[in-house]
């Protein structure tokens, strides 16, 4: 409990399995991509202090230069499920955000569960006006993500994950929008 977790994922179901993952073990994730520069994911799993990088296999053989911490596999994780979720407090950290680096180094942002909660607070109201899916669109590293992707699942909503592809081509975005049902 308490430790950064590092992660990088594509976007498969396997993503926001994760992702819960990390925050039911009471430990805080920290996004990011393997097609960042090695120098940059060295600096943010340093500057915030992460014990551990989770991946799945391909951001495993992406992840090809050393790193300051241990990497372990989705599919080699253990299978059997935490007994209970560890408790946390609204000023615990639920993850840390990295800036653009505009400046010349990316800073890292803490954000506790209070901000989350908050946010959760503020949103849910607009979500439950609108019944249906919700697309989750954004990129793991935004903060936006949350809002896509955790805030639907607390409120028992199917999120549908956009792909990478999806991602990138209207098109296909539109596709994924028609075919998932998605009303948000």
């Amino acid at each position: 409990p308490g430790d950064r977790i590092a992660l990088a994922c594509a976007r498969t179901p396997d993503l926001p399995a994760a992702l819960l993952g990390i925050l039911r073990a009471g430990c805080a994730y920290v996004p990011f991509l393997t097609t960042f520069p090695a120098a940059r994911i060295g600096s943010m799993l340093e500057s915030a202090q992460t014990t551990l990088v989770l991946c799945d296999d391909t951001a495993r053989a992406a992840l090809d230069f050393a790193l300051s911490c241990p990497l372990v596999s989705l599919a080699d994780a253990p299978e059997e499920p935490l007994a209970e979720s560890v408790p946390h407090g609204g000023d615990d950290l639920m993850c840390v955000l990295f800036t653009s680096g505009s400046t010349g180094q990316p800073k890292g942002v803490m954000i506790p569960h209070r901000s989350m909660s908050n946010l959760q607070a503020a949103l849910a109201p607009l979500l439950e006006a609108h019944p249906g899916n919700v697309l989750c669109s954004s990129n793991l590293v935004f903060d936006v993500f949350f809002t896509e992707c955790l805030l639907p699942l607390t409120l028992g909503r199917t999120m549908v994950l956009a792909d990478e592809e999806e991602m990138m081509l209207p098109w296909r975005l539109a596709q994924r929008i028609q075919s998932g049902g998605v009303s948000v």
